[in-house]
């Protein structure tokens, strides 16, 4: 009887502040709350909600209120997480928390009119933190309220020095029109990997406007990337007055987009000489994207080089390099180039001249040949000398 009586009072003033057509503590489902002492700790706990017996008084959209306290957990890796029947975990920081005399967060959860859910709520306490307790007061409720998400969208790649068309998508499935404003481009503090931003060069930068119930609305802006990689680009926030009369953010993904160089493939020559007359020519060719490269590669003139036509094929961000020889070459003037072709482009080198002169004697020899010329004429010179006298 008397948990009947604190679960009414409990009830009665929650609707005070604002209208919920039925709502209940997480601990009616058997949770007991999470409490960690010092740093480096996890605790989760999974909890059942059944709420089949409660169609009749379930009218309105399903919310999950989280109440939580943090000690010491400024710049902190302190964090709630939360599944909904296995599904993708949600990480809730505590900045993202609304906090007045105690500190809240409130998940849409539409799966609560679907019958038995099951959520897995986690605790962690990061380096800093001393103690941290998600309240058995925690609940669930329905109510007639907005149900907003948002969503950032990217090309998934751009070639270099063109402009990406950025969309925000924002929704609202919910029973009440949302007064929102949105900012596009929105700074994260907590992702595990560099967030990029780029100045908008066509566009707004933030909305304020109105979102009706069922309604779906598409916002463009415009960025231009100035070098070639690979981008997560920031997200963007939404703010709106939930039926907590609180000030509430929702984020969004972090989009993921590759600038790329225009040209899949670049190409150079280098020739290096073996022998008198024989040249070794290496093709050095990298593919710049991060798909396959297929192709054929001929090297030029063709009938002075073996092996002058191969297929290449080219693993993604990757160099290859490939090697062949002339034949023996006459003397004269030679220029040597190599092109890479597949079904749509073509790609060139640049030429390497090489000349093979006429063979004939080496100075050496032709110096050697002098001075026993010069030498026998002085050995004459002598011997008719002593001969005259």
């Amino acid at each position: 009887m008397q948990k009947r009586i604190v679960l009414a009072l409990f009830v009665l003033v929650s609707l005070a502040g604002y209208a919920a057509a039925y709502e209940v503590p997480l601990s009616t489902f058997g949770f007991g709350g999470i409490e960690l002492n010092g740093p480096f700790g996890e605790k989760c706990q999974t909890i059942s909600i059944d709420m089949a017996d409660k169609v009749t008084l379930a009218e309105g959209q399903g919310v999950l209120s989280i109440h939580a306290t943090f000690d010491k957990a400024d710049n902190d890796n302190s964090y709630i997480s939360l599944s909904v029947d296995g599904g993708t975990e949600k990480i809730i920081w505590p900045e993202r928390m609304t906090c007045g005399e105690t500190c809240w967060s409130r998940v849409f959860l539409p799966e609560l009119s679907k019958g038995i859910t099951n959520l897995n709520l986690c605790l962690k306490t990061g380096t800093y933190t001393n103690s941290a307790v998600i309240s058995e007061n925690s609940f669930i409720g329905f109510y007639d309220t907005p149900v907003l998400w948002i969503e950032n969208r990217a090309p998934t790649q751009i070639f270099l020095g063109q402009r990406a068309m950025m969309s925000i998508i924002i929704k609202n499935t919910g029973s009440k029109d949302a007064n929102i404003s949105a900012q596009f481009v929105q700074e994260d503090t907590r992702s595990l990997v560099e967030i990029k931003s780029f100045d908008i060069i066509e566009g707004d930068s933030s909305v304020t406007t109105t979102i009706k119930a069922g309604e779906t609305r598409e916002f463009f802006y415009f960025i231009k990337p100035s070098a070639a990689s690979s981008y997560n680009l920031s997200s963007a926030a939404l703010f709106f007055d939930n039926v907590f009369n609180e000030r509430q953010m929702i984020v969004s993904n972090h989009p993921q987009m590759k600038v790329l160089i225009p040209n899949q493939i670049e190409v150079s020559l280098v020739g290096t000489e073996e022998r008198n007359g024989v040249l070794r020519l290496k093709l050095i060719a990298k593919n710049n994207w991060d798909s396959f490269y297929e192709g054929k590669i001929l090297f030029s003139p063709s009938d002075l080089i073996f092996d002058s036509n191969q297929d290449i094929s080219i693993a993604p961000s990757a160099t290859q390099e490939i090697s062949v020889r002339t034949k023996t070459l006459t003397p004269g003037s030679y220029s040597f180039s190599a092109s890479v072709t597949d079904s749509n482009n073509s790609y060139s080198t640049q030429n390497i001249q090489y000349d093979v002169k006429r063979e004939g004697f080496p100075i050496e020899i032709v110096m050697a040949v002098i001075a026993i010329i010069l030498a026998t004429a002085v050995i004459l010179w002598v011997y008719k000398g002593k001969n005259k006298n």
